[in-house]
């Protein structure tokens, strides 16, 4: 029997990630488990170019996520993050769909996590430049840690 540390798993995992994301195989991977949804104007092919673009699926592994279920695919948001442009366009997705959404009532903020999806917080009150919701969004925290824990985007 082998024993294997953390460090040596996240290596094997990223080296495997990394083999896989060069190859075709990837594509079929990732269309046997993307739909788009009604509510969303980007295609198939856009939200599979954003997750073949910033390597964000993880297949074949073991991850509990905080539910305390157990999944062997993850897509780790903050490798989306990364690149503006992905996120320009996940942020004008939503915000087309929060003004489809709240056609009658003015939208005065939008709550999110400490976590990667702040980029989307931060970006969707300018999305396209729309007149229905222009602002800001304010991180603050009495926290210890750096990332507040909410970010609120609020309209002027």
């Amino acid at each position: 029997m082998t024993t294997m540390t953390v460090e040596q798993a996240l290596v094997e995992l990223e080296q495997r990630h990394r083999a896989l994301y060069a190859t075709p195989e990837i594509d079929e991977r990732l269309a046997s488990i993307v739909r788009a949804g009604p509510h969303t104007n980007l295609t198939e092919a856009a939200i599979l170019h954003i997750l073949r673009s910033a390597r964000s699926v993880f297949v074949d592994t073991h991850v509990e996520v905080v539910s305390g279920h157990h999944t062997a695919t993850y897509l780790r948001f903050e490798s989306i993050a990364r690149y503006p442009d992905l996120i320009g366009l996940i942020a004008d997705d939503m915000a087309t769909w929060i003004k489809q959404t709240f056609q009658h009532g003015a939208v005065t903020g939008l709550l999110a996590t400490a976590s990667a999806a702040r980029c989307s917080a931060w970006k969707i009150p300018t999305a396209s430049r729309r007149r229905w919701m222009k602002g800001s969004c304010i991180c603050s925290s009495k926290a210890p840690w750096k990332t507040p824990p909410l970010c609120w985007a609020r309209t002027r």
